[in-house]
């Protein structure tokens, strides 16, 4: 089996679910559910849960949430490697779900802006090396994210890299292109994509998918409703998505990325690891919250 290594954030989620439009300086009713986020720790959350040999290398703060995220990663069979930033607190990320399951997020990056160079090269232990681009939207942390992806190159390690975000990426997209050079995988759904080219809206989806194929030697589009594609220079493999009720979207991405690169490693079948991510995909969008696990911790 792939010993998975997945770098980037963990964040401590406040869901706040509605069932009407959001009323702006007045009081919208909502109910909160508390939960392990952070799109790095989300999947490896799912990986974990899947059986998979996983370890997490992320930051917290010195505070009572960081022991909630320790007892969550042992909850989900996730190795914590978790450098602990006594200056600053555990990321915390509000979400806004609403009635359409579309989710809104309010991210506080909190320890996450200081994970080190350091600390990660010493824990980079494994097969496979999974980073959430949202280490490069950070300015303390992008250069060394980018030199520890050259770094697994030059041992042999197998990378791959999820965009995140698109209003982020566009901002920091010299950053996310830098890295992308040193990915065997790209995740990304269709308008982080369309941020990562500079690709106008109106640029037809094969024609993105062709510009996409430029970029790493694999890349999966992920497509919500229309499901997922699978495009490498060769060919592009498209795959449905399930029809399920959808309750909350978060952590949906998250997810395909767990189950496709579960799957993908040692066989290397698209169409297998589109329905494996799918599949989990599907499952997290049918209640709220982003991992395996509802809450936070359990007893």
């Amino acid at each position: 089996m792939t010993d998975f290594i997945v770098v980037g954030d963990v964040m401590v989620d406040l869901l706040a679910t509605i069932d009407q439009p959001l009323q702006f300086a007045s009081d919208t009713p909502t109910v909160i559910t508390r939960s392990l986020g952070g799109s790095a720790a989300n999947t490896a959350a799912w990986l974990g849960a899947a059986g998979h040999s996983v370890r997490l290398i992320a930051a917290t703060g010195d505070d009572p949430d960081r022991a909630e995220v320790l007892l969550g990663c042992a909850n989900l069979n996730v190795d914590p490697y978790l450098e602990c930033i006594g200056t600053a607190r555990t990321g915390t990320c509000i979400v806004i779900i609403d009635h359409n399951g579309e989710r809104t997020m309010l991210p506080d990056t909190g320890a996450n802006a200081s994970l080190s160079f350091e600390w990660c090269l010493t824990h980079i232990v494994g097969d496979h090396l999974h980073l959430s681009a949202y280490p490069l939207f950070q300015a303390g942390t992008a250069s060394s994210m980018i030199s520890l992806l050259e770094r697994c190159k030059e041992q042999g390690k197998t990378t791959s890299i999820d965009l995140a975000s698109a209003a982020p990426l566009q901002m920091h997209q010299a950053t996310v292109l830098k890295a992308c050079e040193s990915v065997d995988i790209i995740f990304t759904n269709e308008l982080e994509a369309r941020a990562l080219l500079s690709a106008p809206p109106d640029l037809p989806l094969e024609a993105l998918m062709s510009a996409l194929s430029k970029q790493a030697p694999l890349t999966v589009l992920k497509c919500g409703p229309q499901g997922a594609w699978a495009i490498t220079h060769q060919e592009h493999t498209h795959r449905p998505a399930l029809t399920v009720p959808v309750i909350d979207t978060t952590g949906a991405g998250d997810a395909l990325a767990a189950g496709f690169l579960g799957e993908w490693f040692p066989n290397q079948q698209c169409t297998k690891a589109l329905d494996a991510g799918i599949r989990l995909a599907s499952e997290v969008v049918q209640r709220v919250g982003a991992g395996p696990l509802t809450v936070l911790a359990e007893d």
